[in-house]
């Protein structure tokens, strides 16, 4: 029994000298620590460009945008993208796919509903011009609370437009082509220059801005126009339009992830989990989590993560702390989760909006 006592004794000194050893070495290491200095980011850096503004002013547009997207939903435009997609995208789709398409859209149609669609060509275009006019003289648009809206029905309203345009074209109505696309570049280009929002609302901005301008290039290379249109097509196309969109989406994402640091650390749970064992491995999370977690070097890591990817220097931050990571005990785990975890590579995104200014210089270079 004395045996036994004595080897629970000097097991209890070891684990306090253990433990002691332990708490001065990640005291020792949190000397080393990252400082708001080390990275010299400006204050304002992540304030967007509508921050102060107010969502229920009526200058912001998004409740107009709401009504336009519900208006827009009453009318069926499935007809047209079905048209769209097999007039310009005949890589990714055959002719035998398009009479498939078109002959099960039209079972699934009443007369009344076809000859509604056949009457509403010009009145839907005309109808929807009067409302670009009205959203596009408010201010700004940022997300209300209340109110929730899904971008896509704007991808199948694009191809919409370009289906008419063709149309249009097709019957040597160069004029009303022309109105039809430059008028949707102006909206497309109010969206942009007036938006600071996420990133779903930015890629597809992204994606009907893309349509607009290949359609517009792919006419002016097939087709000789007047001086008339080429300059209608440089007055809307030369305006400068803002790098903003990817920028504003990290920005904002910074500041929602920010307020949630202990769920962002979580996801280390998620790294390396043994199905076979999770409680344990939760358990043990958790506690690294507690000793090897340091908040302040979390906040202000996570802040220099945000401003690298914004500014494109993502490699540097990452190779920083990669490199020391053994070393700082002191907040061990994020550079574990970091180096482990490496997800935030957007340059794709950056590169999609990149992709919008050399069309648009393209399609300058073509209308001199």
């Amino acid at each position: 029994m004395k045996i036994i006592l004595k080897v629970i004794k000097w097991l209890f000194v070891f684990l306090i000298i253990s433990f002691v050893f332990l708490l001065t070495s990640i005291y020792i290491s949190s000397l080393n620590w990252y400082k708001e200095s080390d990275f010299n980011i400006p204050k304002d850096f992540f304030i967007t460009k509508f921050w102060d503004k107010d969502p229920y002013s009526k200058e912001n547009w998004f409740e107009d945008f709401v009504k336009f997207n519900d208006e827009l939903n009453n009318f069926d435009l499935q007809y047209f993208n079905i048209e769209s997609k097999c007039l310009f995208e005949k890589e990714k789709i055959n002719e035998w796919q398009c009479e498939e398409f078109r002959k099960s859209y039209i079972k699934s149609l009443n007369n009344k509903d076809i000859e509604l669609i056949l009457l509403n060509f010009e009145n839907f275009v005309d109808e929807n011009q009067i409302k670009y006019a009205k959203i596009n003289n408010k201010e700004y648009i940022l997300q209300i609370d209340e109110n929730q809206i899904t971008y896509w029905w704007l991808i199948d309203y694009s191809k919409s437009l370009k289906y008419l345009s063709y149309r249009y074209f097709e019957e040597w109505n160069y004029d009303k082509w022309l109105k039809i696309l430059l008028d949707f570049q102006l909206f497309i280009d109010n969206l942009i220059n007036k938006y600071d929002w996420d990133l779903f609302g930015s890629l597809v901005i992204i994606d009907i801005n893309k349509i607009n301008l290949e359609w517009l290039i792919y006419i002016i290379d097939h087709y000789n126009l007047s001086k008339e249109l080429k300059f209608e097509i440089t007055k809307i196309i030369k305006p400068i339009v803002w790098e903003w969109l990817i920028k504003n989406w990290l920005k904002g994402d910074y500041k929602i992830y920010n307020k949630n640091l202990s769920y962002t650390l979580s996801f280390y749970e998620n790294i390396n989990i043994d199905d076979n064992n999770p409680k344990y491995k939760s358990i043990k999370s958790i506690i690294e989590i507690i000793l090897f977690s340091s908040k302040n070097e979390t906040e202000l890591l996570f802040k220099k993560m945000f401003f690298d990817l914004i500014t494109h220097k993502e490699s540097v931050l990452y190779n920083n702390i990669c490199d020391n990571q053994q070393i700082n005990l002191n907040n061990y785990i994020w550079r574990k989760v970091f180096c482990s975890w490496w997800i935030w590579d957007y340059k794709n995104e950056f590169k999609k909006e990149q992709s919008l200014f050399t069309l648009r210089t393209r399609l300058l270079e073509k209308v001199k």
